[in-house]
């Protein structure tokens, strides 16, 4: 996962850099002169581009803390609260106080003076998104009514996000990936929080059961479905914005009142080939 946070946060950074060259007064810090508010949430399940949209919303000056935020700081107290407790508030006010300089401090353009983005190492998250966030979207709303709900959608439909969510687990469906559940993610109390919070709330959906067959698939692709619905229940519709990233900025744009930061829109989807890296490493250990 660490790998994985790096090369998330080099690609967004290198994003940020580019419009901040073009528009560099279009950021948006957060005060922290009073106890900060939720302002965004992301209840897009994963695999509906919600990393593309976490840059997004980063390159619109509103940066929004990704699963990958989260991994970052995995021995935080609150974060062992929310799972003992089930309590998520004091970790999304934990968040909410946190600088990107601080989550990010391995990431060389945030500690690098010279750095086009080094200047916005003070910005803080205004908001929060995919596993597990996604799943606590009522408990979110009790938070701060007023947030802005952002329910990401892929571009294919059920039948294209079933591929995708496949493909990611793919290998964690063979004898392979048990090795790594086993020996990577489960030792991880977080690692193993999120994902039992992912297959808790896709139920009766099953992303990694050895077998998937048409009745499973089609369980998955209503679950799909049932959750878009289950997401405009609790919104209010000023407040809800459904969105496909092959839609672009026009949507955000128009959702936020913001001018574009004059970059394309991030197309990122690095988890599979990362997944796919951290099992065949395993299998080259194996063979050797």
């Amino acid at each position: 996962m660490g790998r994985q946070l790096q090369c998330s946060c080099r690609v967004l950074v290198l994003l940020v850099a580019c419009a901040t060259a073009l528009h560099p007064t279009r950021f948006i810090g957060v005060s922290n002169a009073s106890k900060p508010k939720l302002q965004i949430i992301i209840a897009g399940l994963p695999k509906t581009a919600t990393t593309s949209l976490s840059s997004a919303l980063m390159l619109l000056g509103r940066p929004v803390c990704h699963d990958t935020c989260t991994s970052a700081n995995p021995n935080s107290e609150n974060l062992k609260l929310w799972e003992d407790t089930g309590d998520i508030a004091p970790r999304v006010d934990e968040i909410l106080n946190q600088k990107l300089g601080e989550v990010y401090a391995d990431v060389p353009d945030f500690t690098n003076t010279s750095s086009p983005v080094y200047k916005y190492r003070d910005m803080t998250f205004v908001g929060v998104g995919d596993v597990p966030f996604c799943y606590k979207l009522k408990e979110l709303l009790e938070m701060n009514p007023e947030a802005k709900v952002i329910l990401s959608v892929h571009p294919g439909g059920p039948e294209g996000w079933l591929s995708s969510a496949l493909e990611y687990s793919s290998d964690l469906r063979t004898p392979i990936g048990q090795t790594v559940l086993n020996a990577h993610i489960y030792p991880s109390l977080h690692q193993k929080f999120m994902l039992e919070e992912n297959q808790k709330a896709l139920a009766p959906c099953n992303l990694l059961a050895p077998e998937i067959d048409e009745s499973m698939r089609e369980i998955c692709k209503k679950r799909y479905e049932d959750w878009e619905d289950e997401v405009r229940s609790v919104v209010p519709p000023a407040n809800f914005l459904r969105f496909n990233a092959s839609d672009g900025w026009d949507p955000l744009l128009s959702f936020f009142g913001a001018e574009s930061p004059g970059v394309p829109f991030p197309q990122q989807n690095t988890e599979t080939e990362e997944m796919h890296m951290l099992t065949d490493g395993l299998k080259k250990s194996q063979e050797s």
